[in-house]
């Protein structure tokens, strides 16, 4: 539905008038049913209770209610002191700031900064203390570095040598193979092998390998080359010793040396079962003892490096933990620090836009939370408002709407504003805004009251009006056209059954009427049915006189406990009896 364009003051004043001329007149009715003028009406001819014909017109939908003006966006002014700051100066408030003021930097607001200047010595010290432990962390994470190195370093050349140990002793082929070895586990089971045992059975798989090369395989072939030695020199001595025999039987040589090649026989005999008991106790013991040995050195050597390794890794990461936190903590401090150089810088609060200076206590009563008013020397928490200065331009209004109607109010509707000091005009606006929650300090003073709280935008600029003032807000929920309308103390009945009256000249009585009501304001009440245009609608219910005893209702009563009787069907002018007029409805 398309809203009428605003009117102006001459035709809201002609339209204004009808309806309070409307008011008035119901209010007098309402007396005159208390002073008892109805009842006698129909019965002495005292007097006929007041009523108005029903025309069908306009009905605007409106909430009216009591709101001031505010700066929709102003520029709002914190304390930036952490804590409690005292107001050393403040602007006087009124003051008007210029575009000059801005440009010149103009100071409004200068906190004590006593307070701020011993917490930003204290918090320099802290961010020199923790500076110089970052500087020493990272002194301390290079030198660990280093070492880290050196003894990794030693560890590898430890598993080079002693695999080069290994490679020299059996060969490079069989050193990796020997290597690539692994011991079982100790707890291998009764089927399994044991560790040693294992070891033995590779080593002396070694032994029979003819790959076998080094100095187990040079000392192999010496020692087979003193047992061939060994065994030629005895072959020798005994060649010898069977010629000395011969010889000796025939007289040519003496026992004496017969004897001497005797014992040379044995002495080589000797010697070769002594090279042939150093090859088996090599072959035995001395090569799987050496084997074994140098194996066992490797591993130890590669357990050696694995070790160093996770350790300098875990050293590494605590030192490389120990700098972040250092890090953390320098930049935690010099963070703080910074923050207290720009609050002290902060505590003069220049001019940030121009406009009026509204302090920010104006307009709040000193409430349970003990605000104190913002003046001189006065204790101001941090983020507080101070202060506020509204924009030029953007005024609007601030209005609280309770919540039995708040959810008919949207924004973008049409409002009307009119301004306590000027009451003549009419400013044309729109809601704004509507808050999701209701008022927590309306709620404090009065925790049964709900009020939601709208703001309210002009169309055009008010340059001559000012925050703070007070105004009658209407906002326009809708416009109906063409409908009847009664006022709302014309309404009797009950809420499941309401009823209005209205008059019939020629009985001289009010007829009671069924109907279905619509929408309504603070004053009239649309009825959608059970009225014609031109009945008169009594503007106030007849009170309910008592019923007489033992006697039947035979024809509409005249009230009932809701101020009314047994309504005729919807539509009918009156009760059965009651003569008609040429239009259908009670004669006017």
């Amino acid at each position: 539905m398309t809203h009428p364009p605003p009117r102006s003051p001459a035709e809201a004043g002609r339209t204004a008038l009808p309806v309070l001329l409307l008011l008035l007149v119901a209010a007098a009715g309402g007396g005159a049913w208390a002073l008892g003028l109805f009842g006698l009406g129909a019965e002495e001819g005292i007097g006929v209770p007041l009523s108005s014909p029903l025309v069908p017109g306009p009905l605007r939908i409106s909430i009216l209610e009591t709101g001031e003006l505010e700066s929709l966006e102003p520029v709002t002014v914190l304390s930036p002191v952490e804590g409690q700051a005292t107001i050393d100066y403040i602007v006087p408030e009124g003051t008007v700031l210029t575009e000059a003021d801005v440009a010149a930097g103009t100071v409004i607001v200068r906190l004590n900064t006593s307070e701020v200047q011993e917490k930003k010595d204290r918090q320099h010290r802290e961010w020199t203390d923790a500076t110089a432990a970052l500087a020493n962390a990272r002194a301390n994470l290079e030198i660990q570095l280093d070492q880290n190195q050196s003894d990794l370093r030693t560890r590898r050349l430890e598993v080079r040598f002693t695999t080069l140990d290994l490679e020299r002793y059996v060969g490079q082929e069989l050193a990796e193979a020997l290597m690539a070895f692994t011991l079982p586990p100790p707890d291998a089971g009764p089927g399994g092998l044991s560790p040693d045992e294992a070891l033995r059975r590779e080593v002396v798989a070694v032994l029979g390998d003819p790959r076998l090369a080094g100095e187990a395989r040079q000392r192999l072939r010496e020692l087979e080359s003193e047992i061939q030695l060994a065994e030629e020199e005895l072959r020798r001595a005994e060649d010898k010793l069977k010629h000395s025999e011969r010889l000796e039987a025939k007289g040519y040589v003496s026992r004496e040396d017969l004897e001497a090649d005797r014992l040379a026989f044995q002495r080589r005999t000797i010697e070769r079962e002594r090279a042939i008991t150093a090859r088996q106790q090599y072959v035995s013991y001395d090569f799987v003892k050496e084997v074994a040995r140098l194996y066992s050195e490797h591993m130890k050597a590669q357990d050696e490096l694995r070790r160093a390794e996770r350790s300098a890794e875990a050293v590494e990461a605590k030192a490389r933990a120990d700098v972040r936190a250092r890090e953390e903590q320098e930049g935690i401090t010099r963070q703080r620090y910074e923050r207290y150089v720009a609050m002290e810088a902060a505590c003069e609060i220049r001019a940030p836009a121009a406009g009026l200076v509204v302090y920010g206590s104006t307009g709040q009563e000193r409430g349970w939370r003990g605000r104190e008013r913002i003046e001189r020397n006065a204790q101001v928490r941090e983020r507080q408002e101070i202060l506020r200065i509204p924009r030029p331009g953007d005024l609007g209004a601030k209005v609280s709407v309770h919540e039995s109607r708040v959810e008919a109010v949207r924004a973008g509707q049409r409002a009307w504003v009119m301004v306590g000091a000027r009451t003549e005009r009419r400013l044309a606006g729109r809601v704004r805004t509507v808050a999701n929650m209701a008022d927590s300090q309306s709620s404090w003073w009065n925790p049964d009251l709900k009020v939601y709280t709208c703001q309210i935008s002009f169309d055009e600029p008010q340059p001559d009006l000012k925050p703070g003032m007070s105004a009658q807000i209407e906002i326009v929920i809708d416009e109906l056209e063409d409908v009847l309308a009664v006022p709302l103390q014309a309404v009797g009945g009950s809420r499941a059954r309401p009823l209005v009256y209205t008059w019939d000249e020629s009985a001289g009585a009010p007829v009671p009427h069924a109907v279905t009501l619509g929408r309504a304001n603070d004053h009239l009440v649309e009825v959608r049915a059970g009225l014609e245009p031109g009945w008169r609608v009594v503007l106030a219910p007849p009170p309910a006189p008592p019923a007489p005893a033992g006697r039947a209702a035979a024809g509409p009563a005249r009230g009932d406990a809701g101020g009314a009787g047994a309504p005729a069907a919807p539509g009918a002018p009156g009760a059965a009896g009651a003569p008609r007029g040429r239009s259908g409805g009670p004669r006017r």
